[in-house]
């Protein structure tokens, strides 16, 4: 199903679900779909490829890629975006 057409939109309605500081994870991932990340604000340290990004910083997974685990030392806040290729 190809994504639905949409005109800008104000989602102030939409709620933040914010996650605790100090986070960290034990599993390595894959999706069956592209992931593309970009940093705003604090770290996201990939304990699998060793890498650690920081704000400004961005990424693109192609489907089936391993990632993770993940730590989040003192939080961080990224826009995900993940969707499948057609």
């Amino acid at each position: 199903m190809a994504k639905p057409e949409m005109e800008i939109q104000n989602v102030d309605h939409i709620p933040w679900e914010p996650v605790e500081a100090g986070v960290e994870t034990t599993e390595t991932l894959s999706h069956d779909v592209w992931e593309e990340i970009y940093m705003l604000e604090g770290t996201y340290i990939d304990k699998g490829e060793n890498i650690t990004l920081k704000p400004g910083m961005y990424g693109c997974r192609p489907p089936g890629m391993k990632h993770g685990p993940y730590s989040f030392p003192e939080g961080a806040l990224c826009l995900e975006m993940r969707y499948k290729a057609h």
